[in-house]
């Protein structure tokens, strides 16, 4: 893996560098840690495109991925994708996964504890997204890249930083 690309190398400090090869190395204990996870309903496509607010609150479209998965799935795909795509100001992140983990917690309160809920969106999020920083690596400098993401090269691994470092967070904070 290229963890030094010059492109990482200006975008990610090496303290994320070290921890991104970290998660990458951890990948089977992460989709092990998942399928230990209780299972629900998915939508398998949360992320803000798909999202629309309504007089009665809101509304997930496209269902076309519909199935089981586990719990935490969706909440960390919206969180997620709603940064890694830059459609909403990175600042935004620790308040936007702090409330999507709050209001999906309460969404299932009385079937599943806060505790797991925390763990199992943290650890689907991580299982989920452990290949994009290598991707991202393979294809730095290999020019344009179909995305939903319209920013350049540098400025997409500097916009996805914070992401990023939450990802190897999370997943090492539910490794431990």
């Amino acid at each position: 893996m290229p963890w030094d690309h010059p492109v990482a190398v200006a975008a990610w400090p090496a303290p994320l560098r070290a921890a991104l090869r970290g998660l990458w190395g951890h990948r089977h204990a992460l989709l092990a840690a998942v399928d230990g996870l209780p299972g629900t309903l998915c939508h398998h496509d949360c992320w803000p495109m798909n999202l629309v607010f309504g007089d009665a609150g809101p509304v997930l479209l496209d269902w076309s991925f519909v199935g089981p998965g586990p719990v935490g799935e969706d909440a960390a795909n919206l969180v997620l994708d709603t940064f890694l795509d830059g459609l909403v100001d990175v600042a935004l992140l620790d308040e936007v996964a702090a409330t999507v983990v709050d209001r999906y917690a309460a969404g299932l309160a009385g079937a599943v504890s806060p505790d797991v809920v925390v763990r199992a969106v943290r650890l689907t999020g991580a299982a989920k997204y452990f290949w994009l920083a290598p991707l991202m690596l393979c294809r730095a400098g290999g020019g344009t890249v179909q995305s939903y993401d319209r920013r350049g090269e540098i400025e997409m691994f500097s916009g996805r930083r914070p992401v990023l470092e939450l990802l190897a967070r999370w997943a090492d904070e539910q490794l431990r």
